[in-house]
């Protein structure tokens, strides 16, 4: 999948990878040591771990790096060793990371896949009839139009692509596979994981 990905933007490379939790568990060592093969930096790969317990009412990121402790020339463990990061959010992302550390359980609750795209679906085309009514009054002198409204949302239909709904179904479908398929790696690779923790080959224990 790595080597598919270079091909649409070889200018981006591995640097690390990342998890959820407050501390460092067994499996990581074994983790990281599989990203080092995949990363040419000279400190290695960075493990970014977010804390989603939200203690102290905050959404904490860390920062780590390893090295091994050897005796010799035989290794004994790895260490994480953290390093400082500054986190910058988005518009979009910084809405979403507000909302769950708001406290708010049910509208931070995390949402299925269908009940995301039936919620989005449901508040566009409220944006839509709330368009199209304004339009309608303007037109019929129910009320005065606004020049700056008018040009928002020409150049907001400017920019909305025109397709048929072959086209549209087709690209629809092609969404939905992927992020099935992009599911079922991350579990996979969870198993994966998983069961090489049970059977104990994680041959680096942790500092």
């Amino acid at each position: 999948m790595h080597d598919l990905h270079q091909r649409v933007a070889p200018s981006q490379n591995i640097v690390g990878w990342f998890s959820t939790g407050s501390v460092v568990s067994s499996s990581d060592a074994l983790i990281q040591e599989h990203y080092a093969k995949e990363t040419s930096s000279s400190y290695g790969p960075v493990h970014l771990r977010l804390d989603t317990s939200l203690q102290q009412d905050k959404l904490a990121v860390q920062t780590f790096v390893s090295r091994s402790l050897t005796l010799g020339d035989k290794p004994l463990a790895m260490e994480f060793v953290e390093v400082p990061c500054d986190v910058q959010y988005g518009e979009i992302e910084r809405v979403g990371a507000n909302l769950l550390v708001s406290g708010e359980t049910e509208k931070g609750r995390p949402l299925a896949d269908q009940e995301t795209l039936a919620s989005s679906i449901s508040r566009l085309t409220g944006l839509l009839a709330k368009a199209e009514q304004y339009v309608d009054d303007v037109v019929s002198g129910r009320r005065v139009g606004d020049a700056a409204i008018g040009r928002y949302m020409a150049d907001t239909l400017a920019v909305v692509p025109h397709l048929e709904v072959a086209d549209f179904e087709h690209l629809f479908n092609e969404g939905v596979q992927d992020g099935l398929l992009l599911s079922y790696f991350a579990h996979l690779v969870r198993s994966q994981v998983s069961l090489a923790e049970r059977l104990g080959t994680a041959a680096l224990p942790l500092v």
